[in-house]
């Protein structure tokens, strides 16, 4: 320290001594003689603050701070003021104090600038005068660094350890006297920081212990480390409380397969306020850090996470790249294919980068979007130069005149992909390869696939294994400005480039994505899984499978999702089944933010909101209603240039949903397939009031697309000329809708789509919709072709203010055109001839003025009617001004019925065709939108007197507020119509006739009942019950058609609760040799209660319902004829191929299928349009689970029963009776079908029956239970000691989890080929696509055919290609026609034991069959569609498939020959087959796709099955349901690999049916799980073979393969013998036929421990002991463990010898002894080191002697 001695003088005369000083920015002055009090002193004008002032007032002591701006050696004035203390005046003295800069220490430098926390790192100062003073003390936050040496130019200190706050300071260096030295730069700072680099940090001083390839690094808790270098593949990188910086410097790359930052820790590759850039901000500068994730398909998964990720788990990530102020922009101007440069509308990019072109176009134009790199930017920035010429067209055109949006400008939108951060995952090279492009056709989006690789561009061969960043519970995730590229792992849940899961409540400030790029995926691109509060903004997206930025569970809310670009997101084949028809923003939960995003060149949807009623998943409670949440934001989004004809499709609208406003005009007018601003289908809208919306704010209630701008076609560019199909689509189902302040423009050509403005029911069922819309300030221009219509009841569109129907401003509705309504009152407008210039496409309007109220329609549907008689009808309504017509359908929104628009205050007479006159009617019915004092007249005419009515009930839909609804009925009775009926060809005259014909008019006749009744005498209840013996009556004309309710059955001659058997004075009842002749109704029925009535020798000629209807136990039937049966109206519907029709409804010769226990012999049935018979079989017993005929029946009283030309000669259809049903003692002849069943019942016997020329003698439909309802139940059909003399005999069955088809000891007689191809014993079903059971046939059967020619034997059906689409099989065939087997255990059919098997392989695409290659690329069928992980060895490496599998299809031996006559294989029984069902057991197993599943036997085969097809009632979109259940063919004693696509569920079942003889397989079924699977045989719990019972508990012991595996021939061969291999990720199992499998996958995990030990996923990670605990799952050595080990940097040289000036270092402490300052001066001796005792160490300066 610098002392300035000033002399104080009475005249305030101030002298100095011969003093220099240094002009650091801190010095003493030192002022003598001073008795005054000094208020400040200034040296140059910068104050000297007062220090203190000595005992007699002589010296006063200041320091100045800092004389930096003297620049040169001079005098420097001293200015102090005091004050006299006798006078108390203020004295001033001035004088000057010589600067001389050449004594300040300077520092210009130091090295290192980084030292380890352990201190021992020896700084060497440079610089100027750093000898200066007695002695110096240098310190660095505040820990002295030892001066080791010291010279004028040099200083060198050691640091100490230091445990503070970890940031960069500059340190402190004190020269005695001198004060502290100045550093020539701000920007000279040491950090305190342990470098990955450094070999200290590992705890050795040689390198030997730093990580290396391979190892597991652990960051244990409070310890922060840079990484400065590269890295070497390491295993697993454990930030464990720990923290990790990444160095600023370019080309550092972190290389490793798993990383999981956990406990608090934080990860940070620069920060908000200082992003990972180069330090001049330039990004043409290169900057790079990346993250490189390796792994391959079969990498150990960790538990949660899986594999090749980066796992952060309740801790901080920060992922900040250099700032890029333009995401994405759009194209100034069009460029041409062939062009290498473009203009943007924005610049911020530089020569290097990568983009992405969207395409501009139609569907067939959506793979255009095409990526260049920048070779130069112009000066302006905006214009592009590129690395190679554009392969498209690429559009940016503008028009003008389009409302209050002016100039629209449809541009082509462009992305930056690159990003200076990147994180990425490694491509193994062994699966890269080029892939051929295919045809794209309109099967991209909906239809029949064209191919399945390559669809839609930008696809290279790959094992789509890439790495994925998944944030768990963080604490923050800032990401903001990185590329991912090559990332997640296709069709596995839970791995997506970007996943925040389960996070919960989030402060976007800390935690957002932000301008990040996300490209080439497999897997979505931005996961939102139970998170709120979550920004996302200004991200590009291209490249994406499935959902690609994508809310999860339905519990999302308050995400703020804007200004992020999607780009291609296309269709993924095995995730959830909505990923194959992806949209590129997925909401399930409305109440979210979403705006200013843009889509171009999705494969399917650009925006869909599909909520559930509930959250779904981990998220999953009833607390929460998703359907009723509110619309948060949803605004200014864009999409064009999509596949699916939904831009915006709403699958459930929230209650106060108002969408969108337009501002962008682009967010309004979306061009492409189908030029729509949305689409909305499904249960779209939950309130049930409309209203309208002043100016652009609407009620709460309403619901409303608001200030929109719709364009057809924008003409200015060929790529946009072309007209789609619709502009809007509004809600159909539920339907309380608002269209306001709505501009259409250009819809006025049909071009490739219908091109209308509105189309209000595109996305419901034919014959659908019904809904009604309001519209207002709706304005056209160039579009006279406003709204397409399909039906007369499809719509109505109230048009508040006249602007729809452009009529001067007078409300009313456009409804379709309808006879029903006034045509004084509604005016009718036709389409133009060619529909081009037409205002309403299809079948013409009507404008009906509103004037309040006087015509409103409402729509009236209505369901469960009765008598059955009238299903599958049409429906009329006849008003006073015409009829309105309804069909019958199934598929309605609400149940199967009818639907129609009714007017308001008007008569509808409402009847059924062809049953005017049928009265007896009830059904459930609803009228939607009446208001207050409104009605509908609804009457039915009644042509019989009126007894009395009942249950006038009608159940009316409205809004609370709408009171005094009332519904008019009218009651009439009308004259009876006429009907033409047919004649007779048979014997019928009886002598006595009883004839209804008189005034029948063919409906309704006479009819003669026999029944009971009960009357009241006073207090007395009496019972009477008639009785009828007919004996050779005739009836006709008898009958009453359309009433066969069991209730109300009006027949020819009916017996209805009454005992007809004779008993005491009870006559019995009969009816014997009567005849029946054209009758209206069915001609004998013994009713409810009549158990045992006689009807014998009665002749039956003419009815259109059964000929006989039994519903009563006991009956005698016998000896009767019955011919021509027929229903006029609804078989004929049927015929005509109407899909809704019931088949229970067709008519029979004897109908008894509630009846039991008949005698039934020697009937004779012909000519019947339905069944001849149609009931039950007859109970049988026996032994139910074998295939055989071992039963007997136990009422054998059937018997001698013909039936010959009907459309089915034995008909069981659903009703059960018991758990076996036998049909025999029948001579079946020319029928369609001559034994159809259906039933629930687990056997059917077939049995001694001939069966003569029927197309198909047996056709079986084994029904229940559900699989959906994952139950399951034995099923068999028997073939017994039949005579089957020609065409087809054909076994099917619906795909039960069991089912199978024994043909025993029967007779095949003439299947000669006569009568064409399908002339053969078995035929298989074309109808049958999901799969069929196998058919045995058994002993005794005998052949006149010659068997050697399998022509005659069977004919496999080929799948049908066309259902390779979406809505049914996917995107593979279907498996039914490539799962047919027959069996042959005896030689009989095929001359040796063997089967034949349909042909799997069916174009397999390079296979060849009987000299044919299958080349067809649309079934989707190649090696490439086996999942890469079976094709990958546990070390990575690819397995050729001719090696692994160089055979498709089931699986064969050489005694199997490929037959095309089949076609198919036949093999001998060397082969022993049999049928093994895999069940899908989550909750999901309708939802999720896990298929193709694949299945590889150890001989080579490999066969693909993909499931069941979807056969749900799909109405618009939102259906996609398929069961996850599948039936595959294996062969006794082989070892087969089973490995799913998709990631499998938690619990699964095997099924495998004892159908033949006992067999065993063994199976290796891929998990891709590490957890412990528990297995259960028949419900018991089998324990691994490497686990015991100890207790109660379970002791497992260390895995050992060759111990522990089952196998088939030698140790471990049990049934159930069970292995699990965690290292393979795969469960080893015998399986064994007649047992069941549970499944199911355990949240725990076996791990090799010091004892093997039991830990859940939490414990896992959270016991303290998680790198040994990851050591061990993965099999890595715990010596590979890396655990950050910090020691101190010291070298053995202490003492530095200078020429010159040395110094030697002593140390001095510091302290007190009693009040005394103490101090104790200690020498360091070398290589000892001294603690830090206190802040007031340092080292003094001796000179040498």
């Amino acid at each position: 320290m610098n002392y300035l001695h000033l002399e104080f003088l009475r005249k305030m005369k101030i002298s100095f001594q011969n003093v220099k000083n240094s002009w650091h920015r801190r010095s003493d002055i030192l002022f003598r003689n001073f008795y005054n009090k000094a208020s400040f002193a200034t040296v140059d004008g910068i104050d000297c603050s007062l220090q203190a002032v000595n005992g007699d007032g002589s010296e006063l002591t200041c320091i100045f701070e800092y004389l930096g701006h003297i620049t040169e050696s001079g005098t420097a004035a001293v200015v102090i003021t005091v004050t006299d203390k006798s006078t108390s005046s203020i004295l001033t003295a001035q004088s000057s104090v010589f600067v001389d800069i050449t004594l300040t220490p300077m520092i210009t430098g130091f090295s290192p600038t980084r030292g380890g926390s352990a201190g021992g790192t020896r700084i060497t100062f440079t610089g100027a005068n750093l000898d200066a003073g007695d002695a110096v003390i240098v310190s660095i936050h505040g820990v002295v660094c030892i001066t080791l040496s010291r010279i004028s130019s040099e200083l060198i200190c050691e640091t100490e350890p230091y445990s503070g706050l970890n940031f960069p300071v500059q340190p402190q260096i004190e020269f005695t006297n001198f004060g502290n030295g100045l550093f020539s730069s701000d920007d000279l700072e040491f950090w305190y920081i342990d470098r990955w680099s450094s070999t200290f940090t590992w705890g050795c001083t040689d390198g030997s212990c730093k990580p290396m390839a391979g190892d597991i690094v652990v960051i244990p808790e409070e310890k922060v480390i840079i990484l400065d270098e590269s890295t070497p593949i390491l295993a697993v990188l454990i930030v464990d409380g720990g923290t990790v910086l990444w160095d600023r410097k370019h080309g550092i790359e972190l290389s490793l397969e798993y990383a999981v930052v956990t406990n608090g820790v934080h990860f940070e590759i620069g920060n908000e306020d200082e992003p990972f850039c180069d330090p001049s901000g330039d990004r043409s500068i290169p900057f790079d850090a990346t993250i490189t994730m390796y792994g391959h398909q079969r990498s150990v998964e960790l538990p949660i996470y899986g594999a090749k990720v980066f796992a952060v788990r309740r801790g901080t990530i920060d992922l900040h790249g250099c700032r890029v102020h333009t995401s994405w922009t759009h194209m100034e101007t069009t460029v041409e294919a062939g062009d290498n440069s473009i203009t943007l509308i924005a610049d911020d990019w530089v020569a290097g980068d990568q983009i992405i072109i969207a395409t501009m176009g139609d569907l067939m134009k959506l793979h255009h979007s095409e990526t260049a790199y920048i070779s130069s930017v112009s000066e302006d920035g905006y214009t592009l130069t590129l690395n190679d010429t554009l392969r498209f067209r690429h559009m940016a055109e503008c028009a003008d005149g389009f409302d209050w949006a002016g100039t629209i400008c449809q541009r082509a939108e462009v992305g930056l992909l690159s990003k200076n951060v990147k994180f990425q995952g490694n491509r193994n090279l062994d699966w890269i390869e080029d892939l051929d492009e295919c045809e794209l056709g309109i099967g991209t989006a909906f239809g029949t696939q064209t191919c399945f690789q390559n669809r839609f561009g930008h696809e290279v061969g790959s094992d789509q294994f890439g790495g994925h960043l998944f944030l768990h519970i963080v604490d923050s995730a800032r990401v903001q400005f990185c590329e991912f590229n090559f990332v997640v792992q296709a069709f596995r849940l839970g791995r997506y480039p970007i996943h925040l899961h389960m996070t919960g409540d989030v402060d976007n400030k800390n935690t957002y994505i932000r301008g990040n790029s996300i490209h080439e995926t497999f897997n979505r691109a931005l996961t939102m899984h139970g998170i709120h509060n979550l920004l996302v903004e200004h991200n590009v997206a291209f490249n994406v499978m499935g959902l690609t930025f994508f809310l999860e569970d339905g519990i999302e809310e308050d995400n703020v999702i804007q200004y992020n670009l999607a780009v291609m997101t296309k269709k993924s084949s095995s995730l959830l089944n909505i990923d194959s028809i992806p949209s590129s923003f997925w909401m399930p939960n409305p109440n979210n933010i979403v705006r200013h995003n843009a889509v171009a060149g999705s494969t399917h949807f650009g925006y869909w909101f599909n909520s559930p009623t509930h959250p779904t998943g981990p998220s999953a409670t009833r607390d929460i209603c998703c359907k009723q949440r509110p619309l948060g934001e949803f605004w200014n989004n864009t999409v064009r240039s999509s596949g699916a004809p939904k831009a915006l499709n709403i699958g459930e609208i929230p209650a106060n949903a108002t969408m969108p406003e337009g501002v962008d005009p682009n967010s309004v007018s979306t061009h492409g397939t189908m030029s729509e601003i949305a689409g909305l289908a499904g249960k779209e809208t939950y309130l049930n009031s409309f209203g309208v919306c002043p100016g652009v704010d609407c009620p709460g209630n309403v619901q409303a697309f608001v200030r929109s701008l719709v364009i057809g076609r924008m003409k200015t560019d060929s790529h946009v000329n072309s007209c789609g199909s619709m502009g809007i689509e509004t809600p159909w189902e539920e339907f309380a809708f608002t269209v306001h302040d709505i501009h259409f423009f250009n819809f006025d050509s049909p071009g490739s789509g219908v091109c209308t403005a509105v189309n209000p029911c595109y996305g419901s069922d034919a014959f659908d919709c019904a809904a009604t819309t309001w519209y207002t300030d709706v304005r056209w221009t160039n579009s006279p072709r406003k709204i397409t219509t399909d039906w007369e009841h499809e719509y109505a569109i109230r048009d508040i203010d006249g602007s729809f129907t452009e009529n001067g401003g007078e409300e009313g509705y456009v409804v379709p055109r309808s006879g029903a309504y006034d045509p004084n009152h509604c005016s009718t407008v036709w389409p133009g001839p060619d529909g081009a210039n037409a205002k309403f496409v299809g079948r013409g309007v009507q404008i009906c003025p509103y004037e309040n109220g006087k015509f409103k329609p409402h729509r009236f549907p209505f369901n469960n009617v009765s008598p059955p008689a009238l299903h599958g009808t049409n429906t009329k309504v006849i008003s006073p001004f015409g009829t309105a017509t309804s069909p019958f359908r199934v598929c309605r929104p609400l149940g199967r019925g009818w639907m129609m628009l009714l007017a308001q205050g008007q008569e509808h007479v409402l009847s059924w065709d062809g049953y005017e006159h049928v009265t007896n009617i009830s059904y459930s019915a609803q009228m939607f939108t009446l208001e207050q004092n409104h009605y509908v007249h609804i009457a039915h005419e009644f042509y019989q007197r009126i007894d009395y009515t009942n249950n006038l009930d009608y159940y009316i839909t409205s809004d609370e507020e709408f009171i005094n609804t009332r519904i008019l009925v009218s009651i009439r009775l009308l004259k009876t119509p006429t009907v033409i009926t047919s004649a007779p060809v048979m014997l019928l005259t009886r002598n006595i006739v009883i004839d209804g014909s008189d005034g029948a008019n063919g409906q309704v006749g006479g009819r003669v009942l026999i029944a009971s009744t009960v009357e009241k005498e006073g207090d007395d209840t009496i019972f009477r019950s008639g009785y009828g013996q007919f004996s050779y009556v005739q009836f006709k004309q008898m009958g009453q058609f359309g009433y066969n309710a069991e209730k109300d059955s009006r027949f020819q001659l009916l017996f209805y609760n009454i005992d007809p058997t004779a008993s005491g004075d009870r006559k019995q009842s009969y009816v014997r040799g009567c005849s029946f002749f054209h009758g209206l109704n069915t001609a004998i029925g013994s009713g409810i209660g009549v158990n045992g009535l006689e009807m014998t020798d009665n002749v039956i000629v003419g009815a259109p319902e059964d000929g006989i209807r039994i519903l009563g136990d006991n009956a005698i039937v016998n000896n009767n004829a019955i011919a021509s049966i027929w229903e006029r109206s609804v078989w004929a519907k049927l015929m005509q191929g109407n899909s809704d029709f019931d088949e229970a409804l067709i008519p029979a010769g004897i109908d008894f299928k509630t009846a039991q226990c008949l005698t039934m012999k020697n009937n004779h049935i012909a000519g019947v349009m339905g069944p001849c018979f149609h009931g039950f079989g007859q109970t049988c017993t026996g032994d139910l689970e074998e295939c055989t005929a071992d039963v007997h029946s136990t009422d054998p009283k059937v018997s001698g029963n013909v039936g010959s030309g009907c459309l089915i000669g034995y008909n069981i259809l659903k009703q059960p009776l018991g758990r076996c049903q036998k049909v025999s003692g029948f001579f079946l002849h020319r029928t369609t079908t001559a034994v159809y069943f259906q039933s629930t019942t687990q056997r059917l016997v077939v049995s001694d029956n001939v069966l003569v020329d029927n197309s198909v003698a047996l056709y079986t439909v084994h029904a229940g239970p559900n699989a959906e309802s994952k139950r399951y139940d034995p099923k068999a059909s028997v073939l017994h000691k039949n005579n089957i003399i020609k065409i087809i005999l054909s076994f099917v069955k619906t795909p039960a989890i069991y089912g199978r088809t024994c043909v025993v000891a029967n007779a095949f007689t003439k299947f000669n080929g006569r009568c064409g191809n399908n002339d053969v014993i078995f035929n298989s079903n074309k109808m049958m696509e999901d799969y069929s059971h196998p058919t045995y046939f058994k002993e005794g059967n005998t052949f006149d055919t010659n068997i050697a020619d399998i022509s005659k034997i069977a004919k496999f059906m080929r799948p049908n290609t066309k259902l390779v689409n979406i809505a049914d099989c996917v995107d593979l065939h279907c498996d039914g026609h490539k799962k047919q087997m027959i069996i042959d255990e005896t030689g009989d059919l095929l001359g040796t034991p063997g089967l034949l098997h349909s042909e799997s392989e069916y174009k397999w695409e390079g296979v060849t069959r009987n000299g044919h290659t299958y080349t067809d690329t649309r079934p989707g069928l190649g090696d490439y569609r086996i999942p890469k992980g079976m094709l990958t060895t546990l070390d990575g490496n690819r397995i050729p498939v001719d090696d692994y599998a160089p055979e498709k299809g089931v699986v064969r031996d050489e005694n199997c020959s490929y037959e095309a006559a089949l076609p198919g294989w036949k093999c001998t029984d060397s082969l022993k087959m049999f049928m093994m069902n895999y069940q899908f057991m989550g909750v999901d197993h309708m939802v999720r796709r896990v298929s193709p599943l694949t299945i590889r036997s150890e001989t080579g085969y490999i066969d693909i099955i993909n499931g069941p097809a979807d056969h749900s009632c799909c109405i618009g979109y939102a259906c996609m349901i398929r069961l996850s259940t599948f039936w595959s063919h294996q062969a006794c004693n082989l070892h087969y690999d089973y490995y799913f696509t998709s990631t499998i569920p938690k619990r699964m079942n095997f099924h495998l049916p004892d159908y033949n003889e006992k067999c065993k397989i063994y199976v290796t079924f891929y998990t891709q799980k590490p957890n412990r699977i528990d297995v259960k045989q028949d419900g018991i719990y089998m324990i691994p073979t490497n686990a015991r019972y100890i207790g109660d508990n379970i002791e497992w012991e260390r895995p050992r393969r060759e111990i522990h595996l089952p196998s088939l021939d030698g140790i471990n061969t049990a049934a159930g013998t069970i292995f699990f291999d965690r290292q393979e990720q795969a469960i080893h199992m015998i399986l064994e036929t007649g047992h069941i499998y549970g499944l199911q996958v355990k949240s725990t995990l076996i791990l090799e421990l010091d004892v093997m030990t039991e830990l859940t996923n939490d414990e896992f990670y959270d016991n303290g002991n998680i790198a040994v605990n990851i050591a061990a799952l993965l099999r890595i050595s715990p010596s590979r463990i890396k655990i950050v080990n910090v020691i101190r940097e010291t070298n053995d040289e202490r003492i530095s010898g200078k020429q010159g000036n040395t110094e030697t270092a002593f140390l001095i402490l510091k302290g007190k002894q009693g009040n005394k300052e103490t101090a104790i001066v200690k020498k360091r001796e070398t290589g000892k080191q001294f603690p830090c005792f206190s802040l007031d160490v340092f080292f003094v300066k001796i000179p040498q002697q």
